[in-house]
């Protein structure tokens, strides 16, 4: 967060935080080195190995879905019936 001039940077119960988990044993990843996890992440990552998400403080997604995905697909659903028809 310093490094582009705002504030953030902990984890502490008066901040909100965003951040994700990684399976470090996902195919995508398997085998970066510890110098090569970053790069490996940030270019190589399948959505599979995305765990958990916090956004605000608040888990969005936990052990891989997204907790209002039956929300989502169906209202996608409903989406895909008005353009088609």
């Amino acid at each position: 967060a310093a490094s582009i001039g705002t504030t953030g940077g902990d984890l502490s119960a008066e901040r909100p935080a965003d951040f994700f988990t990684v399976d470090l044993h996902d195919p995508s990843i398997a085998g970066a080195s510890i110098d090569d996890l970053l790069p490996a992440i940030v270019f190589s990552l399948a959505r599979t190995a995305v765990r958990d998400v916090f956004v605000g403080g608040e888990q969005i997604v936990e052990d891989g879905r997204h907790r209002q995905r039956a929300e989502i697909v169906e209202r996608f659903a409903a989406l895909q019936k008005r353009l088609w028809v």
